[in-house]
Protein backbone atom coordinates (compact mmCIF):
# COMPACT_ATOMS: atom_id res chain seq x y z
CA UNK A 1 0.00 0.00 0.00
CA UNK A 2 0.95 3.42 -0.84
CA UNK A 3 0.42 5.92 2.48
CA UNK A 4 -1.18 9.52 1.24
CA UNK A 5 -1.12 12.42 3.79
CA UNK A 6 -4.63 11.57 4.86
CA UNK A 7 -5.29 8.27 3.40
CA UNK A 8 -4.30 4.83 1.84
CA UNK A 9 -3.87 4.14 -1.48
CA UNK A 10 -4.64 0.73 -3.41
CA UNK A 11 -1.34 -1.18 -4.37
CA UNK A 12 -0.09 -0.47 -8.07
CA UNK A 13 -2.60 2.42 -7.76
CA UNK A 14 0.33 5.01 -8.67
CA UNK A 15 1.53 3.00 -11.77
CA UNK A 16 1.10 3.82 -15.22
CA UNK A 17 1.46 2.25 -18.39
CA UNK A 18 0.64 5.21 -20.68
CA UNK A 19 -3.21 4.04 -21.34
CA UNK A 20 -4.37 3.95 -18.00
CA UNK A 21 -4.73 7.74 -17.55
CA UNK A 22 -6.31 10.76 -20.36
CA UNK A 23 -5.81 14.17 -19.25
CA UNK A 24 -7.67 16.95 -20.58
CA UNK A 25 -6.31 21.09 -20.57
CA UNK A 26 -8.47 23.76 -20.53
CA UNK A 27 -11.68 24.01 -22.20
CA UNK A 28 -12.05 27.47 -23.16
CA UNK A 29 -15.61 28.65 -24.06
CA UNK A 30 -16.20 32.03 -25.68
CA UNK A 31 -17.85 34.67 -23.66
CA UNK A 32 -21.25 35.03 -24.98
CA UNK A 33 -21.40 30.82 -24.25
CA UNK A 34 -20.30 30.89 -20.59
CA UNK A 35 -22.72 29.90 -17.78
CA UNK A 36 -24.53 28.19 -20.47
CA UNK A 37 -23.36 24.56 -19.81
CA UNK A 38 -21.43 24.29 -23.02
CA UNK A 39 -17.90 23.34 -21.13
CA UNK A 40 -19.63 20.63 -19.49
CA UNK A 41 -21.36 19.11 -22.33
CA UNK A 42 -17.88 19.27 -24.31
CA UNK A 43 -16.49 17.51 -21.06
CA UNK A 44 -19.29 14.58 -20.70
CA UNK A 45 -19.73 14.30 -24.50
CA UNK A 46 -15.53 13.55 -24.87
CA UNK A 47 -15.59 11.55 -21.70
CA UNK A 48 -18.40 9.51 -22.65
CA UNK A 49 -15.94 8.29 -25.67
CA UNK A 50 -12.99 7.03 -23.41
CA UNK A 51 -11.77 3.57 -22.08
CA UNK A 52 -9.05 5.09 -19.53
CA UNK A 53 -9.87 4.25 -15.85
CA UNK A 54 -8.77 7.77 -15.07
CA UNK A 55 -8.87 11.37 -16.26
CA UNK A 56 -7.25 14.13 -15.09
CA UNK A 57 -8.96 17.73 -15.60
CA UNK A 58 -6.72 20.76 -15.43
CA UNK A 59 -9.25 24.23 -15.71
Amino acid sequence: MVVGHDRTLPEGYMNEDGERTVALNEIVVRKPCRGSGVAWQLHEAWLSHRQEERVTLLV
